[in-house]
């Protein structure tokens, strides 16, 4: 049978125990949001190419016409999310 210790502590001590999960469980959701995804992986156009096996002029067209989803970003780049590329190639 397995013994466990039980810890008596004031409530000063309570309180920094559960300082230390929130800080510890916040610092674990923030590191989180930034790791990027596989599946949200913004791509420049000639990564967009590459990636659909398709010349960089062709991918120009096909944002040109609104053929292919992409993202305007600051007026002139143009990414696109990989996901949204997938759902894209398979419709």
């Amino acid at each position: 049978m397995e013994q466990r210790e039980l810890h008596i502590l004031a409530p000063q001590g309570i309180e920094d125990l559960i300082q230390r999960c929130i800080e510890r469980s916040l610092k674990s959701i923030s590191t989180n949001k930034t790791k990027e995804s596989p599946e949200d992986r913004l791509f420049t156009t000639e990564e967009a190419a590459k990636y659909l096996k398709l010349s960089t002029a062709t991918i120009y067209s096909y944002t040109s016409r609104g053929t292919i989803p992409f993202i305007k970003k600051g007026g002139k780049k143009i990414l696109f999310r990989k996901s949204a590329l997938d759902k894209w190639l398979y419709e």
